[in-house]
């Protein structure tokens, strides 16, 4: 009679007979380089890298691998129930390597720094990430909302690529949830969406976004379309006052995905949306702005 082996691996199901071939140590260790080019030690209990695999070696591998690639542990296939000693085929590895391997996005922000004088101030509650762009990362859990600044930790201050990335899990009524402000700093380059790290809570709260990006004179090219997704509900007074303050923006950039504040939020006043770009200089499109929102 030809056995079935039925194997459950998160939401999907491998059936396949033991016809397919048995897979190896070495099979599993060669496929996760070759598809995700990351390199795991064999285990030093191992007699043989050509012994038969079974599913706990499986799946722990993999929750090295995720370990790997994400800088934390994100997984623990290899202590569910489905970590088991029975021998797994080709088929099988080559669907858990597919299907349970994951890098997270973590980074969902970039600025960068011609030079960097002030500190990056962030006042708001949650885990978050920040990599400096030359492979010095930082991994920073708040557990309060208190105002705390964050500077490269070998001090370098040019030519800075920051990616930041996490969610904020609650928010400060007084400061602004991050800053990259002061006119000492030179930036030039933002992109990606800053209102995905620091959202809409499902409480309802705010960020607040004052003087976010301010008294930058060295002259943006362009803001994401999709800066603020992830804001939603209704805005709060001062919300968006002076985020752009005094910056110098060259060219159409007064839209965020080719619309206007006051088309995104409606329901906003003046006061909350129109100052954001108080005292702007070189707006190609500022004529365009309804007085009531300048």
């Amino acid at each position: 009679m030809k056995k079935i082996l039925i194997i459950t691996i998160g939401v999907f199901t491998i059936c396949t007979a033991y016809a397919a071939q048995i897979a190896n140590v070495e099979y599993i260790h060669q496929l996760i380089k070759q598809k995700w080019d990351v390199s795991v030690k064999y285990s030093p209990d191992l007699l043989s890298s050509h012994a038969a695999a079974n599913m706990k070696y499986l799946l722990t591998t993999i929750d090295i691998v995720n370990e790997l690639l994400n800088d934390e542990k994100i997984t623990d296939y290899g202590n569910s129930d489905l970590a088991t000693t029975c021998a797994v085929d080709t088929i099988a590895v080559n669907k858990a390597v597919d299907g349970l391997i994951k890098k997270e996005e973590k980074y969902q922000f970039t600025i960068h720094f011609n030079t960097l004088y002030e500190k990056i101030y962030i006042s708001a509650a949650g885990k978050f990430y920040l990599d400096w762009g030359d492979g010095v990362t930082q991994i920073i859990e708040k557990n309060d909302t208190s105002r705390k600044g964050f500077e490269h930790p070998n001090g370098v201050y040019e030519n800075i690529t920051l990616r930041i990335g996490g969610i904020a899990t609650a928010y400060s009524d007084t400061y602004t949830v991050i800053a990259f402000n002061g006119a000492e700093n030179s930036w030039s380059y933002i992109d990606g969406c800053l209102g995905c790290i620091f959202p809409t809570l499902s409480d309802g709260s705010q960020p607040l976004f004052i003087r976010t990006f301010a008294w930058n004179y060295n002259g943006v090219y362009s803001i994401p379309e999709n800066l603020f997704d992830g804001i939603t509900g209704n805005l709060t007074d001062e919300m968006f006052y002076f985020t752009f303050g005094s910056a110098r923006i060259i060219g159409p950039s007064a839209k965020i995905g080719g619309r206007y504040l006051y088309e995104i939020w409606p329901d906003a006043t003046a006061k909350q949306v129109g100052q954001m770009y108080y005292y702007c200089t070189n707006l190609d499109d500022y004529d365009s702005i309804p007085d009531a929102w300048k």
